[in-house]
């Protein structure tokens, strides 16, 4: 979880950011894979602005040994 406070300058009540993630990793072969999450969240917003919204990734790596590659 990570918290900032926020001023859109719009006269909205929104005064703070709190963003959830989660995501999980796994690894095979010298092949990981992580699939991740967030949720970014502003209490207090008025719902007909839809601030709120999530964000969803992914990475891929391999280990060569001497160096790992990822993207």
């Amino acid at each position: 979880m990570w918290a900032s406070n926020v001023d859109f300058a719009d006269g909205d009540q929104a005064h703070i950011e709190i963003d959830y993630s989660g995501g999980i990793k796994t690894e095979f072969s010298g092949v990981t894979l992580e699939a991740i999450a967030i949720y970014y969240n502003y209490p207090n917003s008025r719902d007909s602005l839809d601030y709120d919204y999530i964000e969803a990734g992914g990475k891929v790596g391999y280990d060569f040994k001497v160096a790992d590659v990822s993207g």
